[in-house]
């Protein structure tokens, strides 16, 4: 048959031709998307340099590099890569205190990455190591530094006071329940208001709970955070480049946008975070055909919070996630 003649369906129903000029035009845009798309003006430099991150402080994250996941720190920019923790279990899912002195992470047995781990804090050196409670993973510290935020059992948000030494649950709280999973908890600067991922409704979507019960659906996605001053969140959602992106809304109330989509090979987005200034939001991407969180190439990103290129800053064949910058750690 004649490529002139070949025919499709039209969503509305009608057949329509295929014209030779719409396919050739449909493969130099494929093309041009696979070999420039990285040049337009919102794409990631093809190179990373201390010019083009203008960031202070250090970064925590989580890696395979070594064999198992540890918590390393490096500079913004991508220098001074230092490991952390060295165990035969995996260490993940790390998090600055407020004054940048501590970081806490949770310890899992390897492989077990659904089941619960035991929370940890360390100095910002890594020295110090602390058990602080058992029976958790995904921790977070309050915005006042007094208290850790963690979820156990995917059922519950748990906080563990520093000061009294003494744990409480929050989500849900007594007199509600909530029979469905609870995963990645963040809780507001103020401390009223908790987003969690769920799969209440089908599929993964984020909800907000305040400290008194109240709860809502806040927009379908997942990994939601919390801008530093509590004014606006970010979450993952699906990008227009078949991968995923993050989205923003201003809190309580505001309209889902799209926040950052990439381009080019590694354009499929997770593990967001925005630095304690609230000058820079950090990220990890991985290949469109990758998923899997803990095998995955995913590579760590910085990009200026309002305006400004994402710029890669790890470059290996590992896996670097969980990205998270205080700019008062030393």
């Amino acid at each position: 048959m004649p490529l002139g003649k070949n025919i499709g369906r039209h969503p509305a129903g009608r057949v329509t031709k295929l014209m030779p000029g719409k396919i050739v035009q449909g493969i130099l845009l494929v093309l041009l998307f696979f070999f420039y798309g990285d040049r337009h003006p919102g794409a990631v430099p093809k190179e990373a340099s201390p010019e083009d991150v203008q960031a202070k402080g250090w970064v925590v994250f989580d890696s395979n590099r070594a064999g198992q996941f540890d918590i390393y720190k490096m500079r913004p920019d991508g220098t001074g890569v230092t490991r952390l923790t060295s165990s035969p279990r995996w260490d993940i899912y790390p998090a600055w205190s407020p004054d940048g002195r501590k970081i806490v992470f949770a310890r899992h047995e390897v492989g077990v990455t659904r089941g619960q781990g035991d929370i940890f804090t360390i100095a910002a050196d890594g020295r110090e190591e602390t058990l602080v409670v058992r029976e958790g993973t995904f921790p977070q510290f309050t915005a006042d530094g007094k208290g850790i935020l963690f979820e156990r059992d995917r059922r519950k948000v748990m906080l563990f006071d520093l000061v009294e030494k003494k744990e409480r649950l929050l989500i849900p709280p007594p007199g509600n329940s909530f029979d469905h999973q609870i995963v990645k908890p963040r809780i507001s600067p103020d401390g009223k208001t908790i987003i969690f991922t769920t799969d209440r409704g089908g599929g993964w979507n984020l909800r907000s709970m305040s400290i008194r019960g109240d709860q809502r659906k806040v927009a379908r996605g997942c990994e939601g955070i919390w801008d530093y001053d509590g004014g606006r969140i970010f979450y993952i959602a699906g990008g227009q480049w078949t991968g995923t992106a993050i989205r923003t809304a201003a809190w309580p109330a505001g309209k889902p946008e799209k926040y950052l989509d990439l381009t080019g090979s590694y354009r499929h987005v997770y593990f967001p975070s925005v630095s304690d200034d609230g000058r820079h939001i950090l990220f990890s991407a991985c290949p469109a055909g990758q998923h899997d969180h803990f095998s995955a190439n995913y590579q760590i990103f910085i990009k200026p919070a309002e305006g400004g290129p994402a710029v890669r800053i790890t470059r290996n064949e590992f896996t670097d996630r969980w990205p998270s910058l205080n700019t008062k750690a030393r």
